[in-house]
């Protein structure tokens, strides 16, 4: 242990607490840049100063070597990164015209964005994934270029940001996200892993974890159901943000609990997969089945609930005609329609997936009737995938 590691890991933290209570304070393109740029030092000086003070330093890094395969996604993907960075500052934002049906400029310039950023950012992260496995010298390269292309994001954010939240918020965001990548490229590049178990290590990380967890999530709430009358005098907008969002997260995370974790959730997957075989196991299949349908049930009441609070009334047929779209949500986001298979997680993300069209759809002025191909596309993709990769899975166990 070096005891200077200490001092520098104080340092780090006021250089980044510092910088985050400036960047609430003040607004400005070329402030902006410098309290986020004095927040990313002080987190880099804090973790690093931390790693001296607890950690032996690497004496064996290896010489970097970067297979043929590693090379061209790297350069496919950084060339991605540059060519989405182009686009988005070359095509004009602020146009409505309508230049490709059914897209406007700002359309095309959306997709060709996201398309090339996409791209760059998986082709390097397979980089990354691949660099794992060969020494440290080489994973610490290919991580740093995965930082830098997190980094052009970033870079993208605040050169072409005209509100002030994007370029205060979103852009310390991302680029918080790249000096993440970054510091832990440096880290383990430059300090030893540890390579032997210990209960105590593991078990204050995972306090840390949780305590880190439950902050964020707080944190998060606060800031979506609350506004200041100082961020109110200063013309911020208030939050747009339902409880139901709340309601949605707590309901997810209870979900995968029970499906992970208790006997409930293995009579579920049990029964959805074989009902004759699980009943001749001992799981009670029909008590099981019974009891899904009053989950079920109780799910719907809540819904209605929370409908009903939003908009002062009570509709009866609020949810007529949606259930092909829950089905469609829950295949998206892995469930197989044979049952047996699937996940609270993968239903809330395929959720999201299906809000997308609903709602983007709209926002870019096509015409509204486009939503039930894209659901279409959606579903019939998410069914060819769920079954390519079960049957790859079913292969390999093989």
């Amino acid at each position: 242990m070096q005891p200077a590691g200490l001092v520098m890991f104080f340092v780090g933290v006021g250089l980044g607490v510092g910088g985050l209570l400036g960047l609430h304070a003040t607004d400005g393109t070329a402030a902006n840049a410098a309290l986020v740029a004095v927040m990313a030092i002080g987190g880099f000086v804090g973790l690093f100063g931390w790693a001296t003070w607890r950690y032996e330093l690497s004496v064996d890094h290896g010489a970097m070597s970067l297979d043929s395969q590693m090379r061209r996604r790297l350069g496919l993907g950084m060339a991605a990164m540059v060519l989405s960075f182009i686009v988005a500052i070359a095509i004009d934002s602020s146009s409505t015209n309508q230049i490709l049906f059914p897209f406007t400029t700002q359309g095309v310039r959306v997709i060709l964005y996201l398309l090339l950023a996409g791209i760059g950012i998986g082709l390097i992260a397979m980089a990354s994934q691949a660099a794992l496995s060969v020494n440290a010298a080489t994973k610490f390269a290919v991580t740093a270029v995965f930082a830098l292309a997190i980094g052009i994001v970033a870079l993208t954010v605040f050169v072409d940001s005209s509100d002030t939240k994007f370029r205060g918020s979103l852009f310390g965001v991302v680029l918080a996200a790249a000096v993440t990548v970054l510091i832990w490229a440096v880290l383990t590049f430059r300090f030893e892993e540890r390579r032997t178990g210990s209960a105590r290590a593991d078990r204050l990380g995972t306090r840390l974890l949780a305590l880190g967890s439950v902050l964020l999530f707080v944190g998060v709430a606060f800031r979506m159901l609350f506004i200041t009358a100082e961020e109110l005098a200063a013309g911020v907008p208030p939050a747009k943000t339902s409880v139901r969002l709340l309601w949605f997260i707590l309901f997810t995370i209870a979900m995968m609990w029970v499906l992970a974790r208790t006997r409930f959730g293995s009579w579920t997957f049990a029964v959805g997969g074989n009902k004759e075989a699980a009943r001749q196991v001992g799981v009670p299949a029909g008590r099981t089945k019974t009891q899904l349908f009053m989950l079920v049930s109780v799910a719907a009441w809540f819904v209605g609930l929370l409908v009903a609070f939003r908009i002062n009334s009570i509709q009866a047929n609020s949810g007529d005609g949606q259930e092909f779209i829950f089905i469609i949500a829950a295949v998206v986001g892995g469930t197989l329609l044979t049952g047996g298979y699937g996940t609270a997680f993968g239903g809330a993300i395929g959720a999201c997936i299906l809000s997308i069209p609903a709602i983007g759809i709209s926002s870019a002025r096509w015409n509204t009737d486009w939503r039930f191909l894209i659901v279409g596309v959606i579903l019939l993709l998410a069914v060819v995938s769920n079954k390519f990769l079960r049957n790859k899975a079913e292969g390999i166990r093989r």
